[in-house]
């Protein structure tokens, strides 16, 4: 069996070289710029509200749904969020608790009888 070989197949448009591409268009690179500036807000707060969940004792996978517009706002967002979240906390614990004995004498149960051996 003759294998055939792959020639590849011949370009009909030169590539330009890099010094001959076309600059940019100076919209795409404004857009590139506030993509950017955005994306490393975005990394500013969300460290910024990592740490403040931190040092409540709050869990830090909370972080990027505290996020504000600054950090003023995020630093608000993350105070209010704790006191729910211990607030919550506290209300599960209470509803977890085990029931407390009755204070009123005539609603609990009747005293057991005694059985086995008796000191005469």
């Amino acid at each position: 069996m003759p294998e055939e070989e792959k020639q590849p197949t011949p370009v009909t448009e030169p590539v330009p070289a890099p010094s001959e591409a076309a600059p940019p268009d100076a919209d795409a690179l404004r857009r590139e710029l506030e993509t950017l500036r955005e994306e490393k807000r975005l990394r500013t707060l969300t460290q910024q509200a990592e740490t403040l969940l931190r040092e409540s004792s709050l869990p830090e996978c909370f972080a990027p749904f505290l996020l504000g517009s600054d950090g003023e706002d995020t630093a608000k967002r993350v105070a209010d969020f704790g006191r729910i979240y211990v607030q919550a906390l506290q209300e599960k614990l209470r509803a977890a608790a085990l029931p407390q004995p009755p204070r009123d004498l005539s609603l609990a149960p009747p005293a057991r009888r005694h059985r086995g051996i008796r000191k005469l």
